[in-house]
């Protein structure tokens, strides 16, 4: 057995801490291998296609087959209201197995649950949680079509605006902050699908800014929408961004201001979890934990 994806660290955390776990019913006749070698699994994303939450999808999805022994596994984009939207469905169905979700830890799952967010048609503490893909940090990208290169352009501007998904979602949060503590005339804009929406609306000069994971940054940088990250919210600098400075770096925080980085970066620090809705029977739960976490051969 060959290990080929582990549990994210956080993404034990919210399971752990934050959600509950609920005891599951149990499965019908058919084993877990034998259902899964013979039907087709559906992972529902919550954003656009192009972004980093796609492409994780589109990872597992690569290895299930192999994992499965034939099995097969098909991505579903349905994007809207910070993954709110996908999560919803992937609820609403029936609780057989074949439809997962796949979002952000903050803006899908843990955002929804600590507003009590009205839209959320699910009980996120029964969610079972899966596997954890890969995690980053957020990058403030400016247009291309700017003059800005530097967070002191920033500062001596007038009217930035800004991008974001939801109201009340990751990205809103590390730009929040971002633009309070340097204290940018800016304001921001929600309503885009994802990170590779909001990367586009940057190129096309819709928006002065685009928070972006450092993935999705990448290609918009790759693509000419936006320059590298002015800077990284975080406290390490990114490999494929070396020059680009994190945001402590920029400023020296206040205590208050330093308590505060601390709770942006714990609430808006991006995680992408796969998770089945509650009432799918726990030897099928189990399975595809395995199935993810292992490669046989």
């Amino acid at each position: 057995m060959k290990r080929i994806l582990s549990f994210g660290v956080a993404m034990v955390l919210v399971a752990g801490l934050i959600f509950s776990i609920c005891p599951q019913p149990v499965a019908e006749a058919t084993s877990a291998a034998d259902f899964y070698k013979k039907n087709v699994v559906t992972v529902v994303v919550g954003y656009s296609p192009g972004g980093g939450s796609d492409y994780a999808a589109r990872l597992l999805a690569s290895y299930w087959p192999d994992a499965t022994d034939g099995g097969a596994m098909i991505v579903k984009n349905m994007p809207g209201a910070g993954g709110l939207l996908g999560t919803n469905y992937v609820c609403s169905v029936k609780p057989n197995g074949l439809t997962i979700g796949l979002g952000m830890v903050a803006s899908t799952y843990l955002m929804p649950f600590l507003t009590k967010d009205p839209a959320a048609k699910h009980d996120a503490k029964k969610l079972q949680w899966l596997v954890g893909v890969f995690h980053e940090p957020w990058g403030m990208f400016i247009s291309a079509k700017r003059p800005y290169e530097s967070v002191e352009d920033l500062k001596k501007a007038k009217g930035l605006k800004c991008a974001t998904v939801v109201p009340f979602g990751a990205s809103t949060i590390a730009e929040a902050f971002f633009i309070d503590v340097l204290g940018l005339d800016a304001k921001i804009i929600s309503g885009y699908k994802g990170g590779s929406a909001m990367a586009l609306a940057a190129g096309k000069g819709e928006v002065d800014i685009s928070p972006n994971p450092i993935s999705v940054g990448l290609r918009g940088v790759e693509k000419g929408f936006v320059k590298p990250p002015v800077a990284v919210i975080g406290r390490k600098r990114v490999d494929v961004f070396k020059d680009s400075p994190t945001l402590p770096e920029l400023v020296k925080f206040t205590p208050e201001q330093e308590e505060q980085f601390k709770r942006v970066v714990t609430a808006s620090y991006i995680l992408r979890v796969c998770a089945a809705a509650p009432g799918v029977p726990h030897d099928r739960v189990t399975f595809m934990r395995d199935a993810f976490f292992t490669k046989r051969g």
